[in-house]
């Protein structure tokens, strides 16, 4: 995911002032700004993406294809991190306290 003040990717599909419920979003090629995102299965498999001022409710991630790579590469090194997503879009590996 990208820094926030930094603008979207060319190559990304601009999706602003949306709201998702219930449905499974990819966030591979898309710039979501200012969307919101409610029970919804939300995709990544490691291509160019971008957030901004979006907000999460009861959702789950699904890392496919390269990003499901980088996830099982994680693991290996220390079975005990998870992938989640911060406030800021990052995707972010945290172990236990």
């Amino acid at each position: 995911m990208a820094d926030p003040d930094v603008p979207p990717p060319a190559a990304c599909r601009v999706v602003r002032d949306a709201e998702f419920t219930g449905e499974t979003v990819v966030l591979d090629y898309h710039a979501y700004i200012n969307c919101k995102f409610t029970d919804c299965r939300v995709v990544y498999g490691g291509g160019l993406t971008y957030m901004k001022g979006c907000h999460h409710k009861h959702c789950s991630y699904n890392f496919v294809d390269a990003a499901g790579r980088a996830v099982v590469l994680m693991r290996s090194l220390d079975p005990r991190l998870s992938p989640s997503i911060d406030e800021h879009g990052n995707i972010v590996f945290r172990g236990p306290p």
